[in-house]
């Protein structure tokens, strides 16, 4: 679940969860099919909102076998795409749950609160445009520009959210 490698750099890697990626691909794929079947929504925007989801999921999830590498500079999120995120720059590490547009849940969430969201916002210029509209949204509704889906993550959940705040308080210190 957990790769830990104890050595100079002392540095853990949480890898993908390729079989989540595929089961996340085809539930954004049958839940447009159902809303096109109900006619709740044109065919142009869910067939742009299902190719952007997939090529999403597929691109984060599928080039990189470590999805979170955790060191002494930081996190570094490979499933977002976000990058370094340093540890003096991260206040709280918490699992949300966002609302959604299906019964007003979406599945829960990673999110990391950062000094300086904007920064993170905009520091990868390999991110993608799709990955960027998704960090600009959440951080406009929600006020966090890095929520990532642990879905993608081999270690989930509290188990993941205990880690990373344990590793924050160990390292800042």
């Amino acid at each position: 679940m957990v790769k830990s490698m104890e050595n100079n750099s002392d540095r853990i890697e949480i890898s993908t969860n390729k079989k989540g990626a595929v089961i996340l691909i085809l539930i954004v794929v049958g839940i447009n099919i159902i809303f096109l079947a109900t006619g709740r929504v044109s065919l142009t925007i869910l067939a742009l909102s299902a190719i952007a989801a997939v090529y999403t999921l597929s691109v984060g999830v599928f080039k990189k076998s470590c999805g979170l590498v955790i060191d002494n500079n930081g996190i570094t999120d490979n499933v977002c795409e976000t990058g370094l995120i340093r540890w003096d720059d991260i206040e709280d590490i918490e699992i949300i749950k966002l609302n959604g547009f299906i019964d007003g849940d979406s599945p829960p969430r990673l999110a990391i609160y950062v000094h300086n969201p904007k920064d993170y916002m905009y520091s990868n210029r390999y991110r993608g445009e799709l990955l960027q509209n998704e960090a600009e949204s959440n951080y406009d509704k929600y006020g966090i520009p890095i929520l990532i889906h642990y879905a993608l993550l081999t270690c989930k959940g509290a188990e993941l959210q205990q880690l990373l705040a344990g590793e924050l308080e160990r390292r800042k210190k």
